[in-house]
């Protein structure tokens, strides 16, 4: 396995983070914890309402992200 992926090229209008090596990124001032798997990945935040993120890594979403809570909540599986 590489040590690092192929930097990703998410579309102009989601917002990036860098996951941290806690697996956490930043927002505001403060930390929300993702999941330590994408330490050192960034990730893309594509707006879906005010208060409301989706949450991808490349083109895979992950998850989603409440604003007003700072929570991230891992997709299901289907």
């Amino acid at each position: 396995m590489p040590r690092y992926t192929k930097a990703y090229v998410y579309p102009a209008h989601f917002q990036t983070r860098r996951v941290n090596d806690a697996g956490d990124i930043s927002w505001h001032k403060s930390r929300v914890f993702i999941s330590e798997v994408f330490r050192g990945e960034d990730i893309g935040l594509e707006k879906v309402e005010d208060h409301f993120y989706k949450i991808y890594f490349c083109n895979l979403e992950v998850g989603e992200f409440d604003v007003n809570d700072l929570r991230f909540r891992p997709g299901l599986r289907p």
